[in-house]
């Protein structure tokens, strides 16, 4: 599967990384279009649930695995979303990687390049997780914990096998701190995302789901 437009290359390491690709997310206008589009390339939502905390409403799209999942976000009420959707338009949101200890993550942060971002700041992430962002990055990351990932990946289990991040050469050092050799970022790559099924457009998926305006 590719979505085209957004730049970002994962692929999973069967030699077991030191952090594993969780899912990547896509915010969209809404969800309710989405269906006939993923029919189309024999996929299915897994079920939408509801954050009124957050202003969204989501599901993932798994294909039946259970690593690298694509998360399809609708900002459908006020919230971060919501401000990011006004700001930026439907598109990928954010990529979440999962590491085996969070504090032995963040211990190793302040020499990084990464910044916290005022969302984990503001206590409204979980306690196992944190938010990273970075000026001229076109995704913020998620960071979980999760004690599986210091075991080797497997990639059947996974639906994303591959994500391309364009990036400009001075920041691509970030994602080798990530120490998930599932990322490749590069200048100039292109911009689709490959899964278990194929490949679909992004833009597809969103006129599916309201472009709307950026």
């Amino acid at each position: 599967m590719y979505f085209e437009g957004v730049g970002l290359t994962v692929q999973n390491d069967p030699a077991g990384p030191a952090s594993r690709l969780d899912h990547v997310a896509v915010l969209v206008s809404s969800l309710d279009g989405l269906a006939p589009v993923l029919a189309r390339h024999g996929l299915a939502a897994d079920g939408v649930r509801e954050f009124p905390k957050e202003g969204t409403r989501e599901t993932y799209v798994s294909g039946g695995r259970r690593e690298g999942r694509l998360l399809l976000v609708e900002a459908a009420g006020p919230g971060p979303y919501s401000r990011a959707l006004e700001k930026r338009g439907p598109g990928l949101h954010h990529i979440a990687v999962a590491v085996a200890s969070l504090a032995g993550f963040t211990g190793r942060l302040a020499s990084s390049g990464w910044l916290v971002h005022p969302y984990s700041l503001r206590g409204n992430g979980r306690p196992a997780d944190l938010w990273l962002c970075r000026r001229g990055v076109p995704t913020l990351v998620e960071v979980l914990e999760d004690p599986a990932a210091a075991s080797p990946a497997n990639p059947r289990e996974a639906f994303i096998s591959s994500l391309d991040l364009a990036l400009e050469e001075h920041l691509q050092g970030l994602f080798s701190f990530l120490d998930c050799p599932a990322i490749h970022p590069g200048a100039g790559l292109p911009a689709v995302l490959h899964t278990c099924v194929g490949l679909l457009s992004i833009d597809e998926l969103l006129r599916g789901g309201g472009r709307g305006s950026r």
